[in-house]
């Protein structure tokens, strides 16, 4: 059954829309839905300042431990115009980057060898499933006494963190990749080198990725450190600089939240480029 036509109205120019319900998937629509999803987003963290405030001037709060979003405003202002804050985020930045440079390089090789070939996987995964549950911090004095307390030893906290997550990713990409691409590619001729850099490594992206989202961590940074995101909240709350403590969690809580949207606009292009759209579930 096809919409109606003026002709079949009787030379009315009006259609008879036959769905029962407005299509949500137009444009205007996913426009409208998505700012709707930041409104509501919005105006609950405008809520929970509101409330914050008012606890904070009604006295219902020790201002010494949870100063007002006021003084936090200020520690803000006065650490981004000394250039302190901009300083302190380069360095975060620079350690989460090198970390996920270091894991990236390390664990994607390694993640497609155990998953294709037989030997590899027999001789390693032993190891990597003993100690992938360990969690990174706990090799943190090994770390100070194998590489001191300058940056290596953060550098290495950040790769332990970032490594176990990319190169499990890796191997559940490649247990979930289609077979008949490899079959194909085995067709051509295509040596196990070319199938590994041309079929599997642009298929276990979208996995990769989204390992990455699960790895960003600047815990390595308080301890031991001089700079940082990390070290300017242990340091803070030493001198109970609560308001410092607030505004680095609050920096660190938007770097996260950045680097998140980011891979999620990555991993959506990828998946558009080697996924079909109706697998997109981000």
């Amino acid at each position: 059954m096809s919409p109606a036509t003026p002709a079949d109205t009787g030379g009315e120019s009006e259609y008879v829309l036959l769905a029962s319900g407005e299509d949500e998937s137009a444009p205007g629509k996913k426009t409208e839905s998505r700012l709707a999803h930041y409104l509501y987003g919005t105006s609950t963290i405008l809520l929970f300042i509101a409330a914050w405030y008012a606890a904070a001037e009604l006295d219902m709060i020790n201002r010494t431990l949870l100063p007002s979003p006021g003084e936090v405003l200020s520690a803000f202002t006065a650490m981004a115009m000394s250039g302190e804050l901009a300083e302190h985020v380069a360095i975060s930045m620079y350690r989460i980057g090198s970390g996920f440079a270091l894991g990236l390089v390390t664990a994607i090789p390694l993640g497609l060898m155990i998953a294709r070939i037989r030997l590899v996987r027999a001789f390693l995964e032993p190891i990597l499933e003993l100690i992938r549950p360990i969690p990174a911090l706990a090799f943190l004095p090994l770390a100070i006494l194998w590489f001191g307390v300058g940056e290596a030893n953060k550098l290495f906290i950040m790769w332990f963190g970032t490594f176990f997550v990319i190169i499990v990713s890796v191997i559940e990409g490649v247990y979930n990749f289609d077979a008949v691409y490899l079959r194909v590619a085995k067709n051509l001729n295509a040596n196990q080198m070319q199938m590994f850099v041309y079929v599997l490594l642009p298929g276990v992206v979208p996995f990769v990725l989204e390992g990455m989202r699960q790895a960003v961590a600047v815990s390595a940074e308080m301890i031991a450190a001089q700079a940082g995101i990390g070290f300017l909240i242990l340091n803070s709350a030493l001198f109970y600089q609560t308001s410092r403590v607030i505004v680095g969690i609050i920096v660190l809580g938007f770097l996260g939240m950045t680097l998140d949207r980011l891979l999620i606009f990555i991993t959506r292009n990828v998946f558009l480029r080697y996924k079909r759209t109706d697998e997109i579930a981000i």
